[in-house]
């Protein structure tokens, strides 16, 4: 059995979260929305992982990362035991794009939607609802409101 970690970003903007729709192509949770984020690299660090990975799906060059507020685990289909690990992270002042091949659609989803996107037994649905406690504690984090 292997390892692996991955890290996922919780931006939140005017009260909702960003949840992305991961592509059908997926070997792991196909279809499904999730928080954006990815696979750690081989000696590299978490953070730098988040910033690698928001930048080549979301375009987001210079995201602001806050404090990590939630981990995981799961074991997926090929049976990898996986630690994942959600970052608060600020709004990017750059309209997001996505790259239309890791993830295919996005959502902003307020608390109270999470379940139109999130089956209530998938730790992300559970991580998104600590994320807004999270946002909450850190108010003075950057959190743009249009």
């Amino acid at each position: 059995m292997s390892q692996a970690v991955v890290v996922a970003a919780f931006i939140v903007e005017d009260g909702k979260v960003l949840l992305t729709r991961r592509s059908d192509t997926k070997t792991v949770a196909p279809g499904l929305f999730h928080l954006p984020g990815g696979h750690v690299e081989f000696g590299e660090q978490p953070q730098e992982a988040l910033r690698r990975e928001l930048a080549e799906e979301l375009s987001i060059l210079t995201p602001q990362i806050g404090p990590p507020f939630a981990a995981f685990g799961y074991t997926t289909p090929a049976g990898v035991h996986t630690i994942a690990i959600v970052y608060l992270v600020a709004p990017p002042s750059d309209p997001i794009q996505l790259d239309g091949t890791e993830n295919v659609a996005m959502v902003w989803a307020a608390a109270d939607e999470l379940g139109l996107y999130l089956a209530p037994d998938d730790p992300v649905y559970q991580a998104a609802l600590e994320g807004f406690a999270c946002a909450a504690k850190y108010a003075g984090f950057p959190v743009r409101r249009t």
